[in-house]
């Protein structure tokens, strides 16, 4: 599993040198129980880079709107480098009085307090990570991250996605599953909720005059501080819980019942999910069959989509 793409074995790449990787956490928690067991991994993947973890997440994840099983015991998590938990009421924005299924200021709220957590560390990185925590890296994802950061393929003015910016319903789209970048363009991103529902606009998102769309609010935000966005050209496996690959419901009614729970459905919720996509419930089982390297492992991965699209949810 260690790292030996073809473009390392050129003489011109110095494959000797240590690198620093920070990969940042933030959001809702759901799954990390789940991709705790990837990251617990990582540092053993490659022989000179070094990973190190920040993790921002929600110590509530029970409300009207969704109820997930009990974040993990962070304390207890070796892989972690430093976590904080988040609560609402913390927040300078009012969020609890703001349409959870409207969830932009959360996101960009944690955000911010997780690249201020990478930052308090005083550490200096060559590359930073964002992601979510109910996403897995594919192996292939890593090696591209790790071959443009020793081809020297990154800069102050540019981020990596999962695709580069496109077109829908005349605004700017990209997903936003993950970013990857330098430093600097990162603190640019998590510059967000100061200038979307922060001290920027008087913590008063009417007053902000851009796109608040998830996927939208982001091409837009870095554009305005000259970053580009480009893609990685590489993804991953997004975990939906087994209750979301049923038929879309959202036309029907306002509410699914999910074991004792009556939720909501919003963009947290919804349902109709492609079986193209884990539950949390196949990604556990293969982890208990194959093991995480296994998961990981490129030469798997037309076997493990396979056992997505086939098995049970």
């Amino acid at each position: 599993m260690k790292f030996t793409g073809p473009l390392l074995k050129e003489d011109k790449y110095d494959i000797n040198k240590q690198h620093h990787i920070a990969i940042m956490l933030n959001g809702h928690p759901k799954h990390l129980n789940i991709t705790s067991k990837f990251y617990s991994v990582y540092n053993d993947l490659y022989e000179n880079v070094n990973f190190d973890f920040y993790v921002s997440v929600w110590d509530t994840i029970d409300n009207a709107y969704e109820s997930f099983n009990p974040i993990i015991d962070l304390s207890k998590e070796k892989w972690i480098t430093k976590y904080e938990l988040l609560n609402e009421e913390d927040c300078p924005f009012d969020l609890k009085n703001y349409d959870p299924g409207r969830h932009q200021p959360h996101y960009c709220w944690t955000l911010k307090k997780v690249n201020e957590l990478r930052n308090s560390s005083n550490k200096e990185y060559d590359v930073v990570i964002q992601t979510r925590c109910d996403f897995i890296f594919y192996k292939q994802l890593l090696d591209n991250v790790v071959c443009n950061l020793v081809r020297d393929q990154f800069n102050d003015t540019l981020m990596y996605a999962e695709s580069h910016v496109t077109a829908l319903h005349k605004d700017a789209w990209v997903p936003d599953y993950f970013f990857v970048s330098r430093p600097k363009p990162m603190d640019a991103l998590a510059e967000m909720f100061d200038d979307i529902c922060g001290k920027n606009v008087d913590y008063n998102i009417n007053n902000y005059k851009g796109p608040v769309l998830m996927h939208t609010l982001q091409p837009y935000h870095l554009l305005k501080k000259g970053i580009h966005l480009t893609d990685i050209k590489a993804s991953g496996y997004l975990i939906r819980e087994s209750y979301r690959f049923k038929k879309d419901m959202s036309l029907q009614t306002t509410t699914i019942t999910v074991g004792n729970n009556t939720i909501k459905q919003q963009a947290n919720t919804n349902t109709g999910w492609h079986k193209g996509l884990p539950s949390d419930g196949q990604i556990l089982r293969l982890i208990e069959e194959k093991g995480v390297l296994w998961i990981l492992d490129p030469e798997n991965q037309t076997k493990v989509r396979n056992y997505i699209e086939t098995t049970e949810k």
